[in-house]
Formats: C-alpha cells, structure tokens, sequence
C-alpha cells in the first residue's frame, strides 16, 4: 500500500505540473500556484501520515495491553492445573500409603495365625 501511495503521490504531482505548465498564466503566477500546491499536497501527505502512525501506535498498544492480559490469564491457569495436580498426587499418594498400611497389616496377622 505504501508504493501505490508513493506512485499516486508522484503521478498526481506530474500530472499538476504538466497542467499548470500549459494553463496561460504568467511564470511568477505559475511558480506561486506550483509552491502553493505543493505545500497543500505535503501538508496533506503530513496531516495523513501523523493520522496513521498514530493509528498504528494505538493499535500496537492495544495489542501489549491485550498480550499482558492473556499472559496473566495463562499464569494464573497454569498455577491452578498445578494445584490441582499436586492436590491429585498427594491424595494419590496418601491412599498408596494407605493401601501398603493395610496390606502389611494383612500380612502380619496371617503370618501371626499362622504361627498359632
């Protein structure tokens, strides 16, 4: 989009100049009507260029603000699976005990009717 830009902004120059070139006006009228015109186009060429790099920098923080957002979200949604999953393993560890606890209490109450 730039180059086409750049290219309309040069045609349409060439294109005033050639106008203005043939229009029957004196050289002093003509080169007067030339500056003028081209310090409306540069203005203009400014006023359009400050409108879209502010657009752009407003967009480019619009994007950090939400890239921020989302990694909090993340963090805080990594920190709750990691919770939860420690919660899951030590109950799955404590039940483990539970069943060895058992399992050897079993087994030491054969073993003692068995010596009976």
């Amino acid at each position: 989009m730039n180059r086409r830009w750049t290219f309309f902004m040069i045609g349409g120059l060439i294109g005033l100049v050639i106008g203005l070139l043939y229009a029957p006006k004196s050289g002093e009228e003509l080169r007067e009507e030339l500056r003028q015109r081209a310090d409306d186009l540069l203005e203009q060429s400014r006023s359009q260029y400050d409108d879209r790099r502010e657009r752009i920098l407003q967009a480019v923080e619009t994007g950090r603000k939400t890239a921020r957002q989302r990694t909090e979200e993340l963090k805080e949604k990594i920190i709750q699976a990691k919770d939860k999953l420690k919660k899951q393993v030590d109950e799955a560890a404590e039940s483990a005990k539970q069943k060895i606890n058992l399992a050897a209490a079993k087994d030491d109450s054969e073993s003692t009717s068995s010596k009976d």
